[in-house]
């Protein structure tokens, strides 16, 4: 444990930049998140995570059990926008991702996503980026020239404004952070590439109506329910990229 910590601080100190009030966490920050995280039970992983205070879980099961699928993901570049624990990547990662790429505007889940990712020993497949304040977007950490095969996400979209950092993790009440992924997909997804993510009916809505505009094509793979709403997994793909095999529900 002690190994873990240190190469995380090091790490993080290294790569992490000041940007406005998500400046990257302190050794001694990181240290005082450790002792005070919590564990938490991951049936995908068969072990336990460390959740630190004010980062989000994951509870997305469907996206989750989508991922722990070698077929789905072997061999695959991911992109995990709002990874928050790090979850859907280390999931990922387990089934044979070649890389993952998380990115989070929490300071402390890229401090959280990149503990666990030393934890299970994906510390060279897992690129933990933080999301400056100040661009905000879900590709601002990413090159022009970065592409992946899948790109994943349960973005925010509770009706109301984040008032702190743990808050972004569910509130955005205009879908803005949602509408960055739709509007960016195309460019950043390889040619046979898709996004795949949880929505609710007003996200779903909104991937419809932006897939008409930028040329994809929107599939239902699951509708559930939980205590929020109507649940779904939806898939999209460039109108010319190759037919999913997955089953589909309109």
């Amino acid at each position: 444990m002690v190994k873990v910590l240190r190469a995380l601080c090091g790490c993080l100190l290294i790569s992490g930049c000041s940007h406005l009030n998500n400046s990257s966490p302190s050794h001694e920050e990181i240290e005082s998140l450790v002792k005070k995280s919590e564990s938490q039970y991951v049936e995908e992983l068969s072990r336990e995570i460390a959740i630190f205070d004010n980062v989000a879980f994951g509870l997305g099961l469907p996206l989750r059990k989508f991922l722990n699928d070698e077929q789905v993901v072997k061999g695959k570049m991911i992109l995990d926008l709002g990874t928050g624990s790090g979850v859907l990547s280390l999931i990922a990662l387990k089934n044979g991702a070649r890389k993952s790429v998380a990115t989070e505007i929490n300071q402390y889940a890229v401090a959280n996503a990149a503990y666990n990712a030393e934890l299970l020993g994906f510390k060279g497949k897992m690129d933990v980026r933080l999301v400056p304040m100040d661009k905000q977007g879900a590709y601002s950490v990413i090159d022009d020239n970065e592409r992946f095969d899948l790109i994943v996400s349960n973005p925010p979209q509770h009706p109301e404004q984040p008032t702190d950092i743990f808050e972004y993790s569910y509130a955005d009440p205009e879908l803005a952070f949602l509408r960055s992924i739709l509007a960016g997909l195309k460019a950043h997804l390889t040619p046979s590439g898709k996004g795949v993510f949880a929505l609710y009916d007003q996200g779903l809505e909104l991937a419809h109506q932006m897939a008409r505009e930028h040329g994809f094509d929107v599939d239902v793979l699951l509708k559930t329910y939980n205590r929020n709403g109507t649940y779904y997994l939806v898939e999209i793909r460039s109108l010319q990229g190759q037919v999913s095999g997955l089953q589909h529900t309109k």
